[in-house]
């Protein structure tokens, strides 16, 4: 999909379209795709590593 974006085979809009995702996806993997390469096309958790403004458990807490 973003190699047919890319080298201007279909447009974001057809890609979108025929792949089943929005034009959001299709230019986000393009853009992966460019910066990245082929390397960049695995699907990664979008769960972000950390929480900074989690805050600490109270003492003897049992929620």
């Amino acid at each position: 999909m973003a190699l047919a974006v890319i080298s201007g085979q279909v447009s974001k809009a057809e890609a979108a379209r025929v792949y089943g995702v929005s034009p959001k996806i299709v230019s986000h993997w393009s853009a992966r795709y460019r910066t990245e390469g082929r390397s960049g096309m695995h699907d990664r958790p979008s769960r972000p590593k950390g929480i900074p403004t989690r805050t600490t458990q109270a003492p003897g807490f049992r929620g």
